[in-house]
């Protein structure tokens, strides 16, 4: 029993771990209505130079309108329409958040480089 009980734990870990590095979830009470339906980033990752900018999409069940954050927010911006704007390096995490239900959100990470010397 002591057994599977590790090898359960094991397994759950593992599949946290080797989960997409882009992805979403519900949250806030969102099994409400039995709907389960994560927020998928488009691109899933990406390095992009200060200065320089990089268009976003995310897409759910509840379409494509979405509002676009990134944290912490000092390392770039967002317009409305999903293109990132990078202000310094760092690594930042974009949010995508449906305008259709809040509850669901996505993430994606974003490394800001700096601008090569000429």
């Amino acid at each position: 029993m002591r057994i599977q009980t590790v090898l359960g734990h094991f397994l759950a870990i593992a599949s946290l771990l080797l989960a997409p590095a882009c992805g979403g979830q519900k949250n806030n009470g969102a099994d409400a209505g039995g709907l389960n339906h994560s927020v998928t980033i488009s691109p899933a990752d990406a390095v992009v130079t200060v200065g320089e900018t990089r268009p976003y999409s995310a897409q759910n069940l509840f379409g494509s309108e979405y509002a676009w954050a990134v944290v912490p927010a000092e390392l770039g911006s967002f317009t409305a329409d999903g293109t990132f704007t990078a202000a310094v390096p760092g690594t930042v995490v974009v949010v995508a958040t449906s305008r259709k239900d809040s509850r669901y959100q996505g993430t994606c990470p974003i490394r800001t480089v700096p601008r090569p010397v000429a």
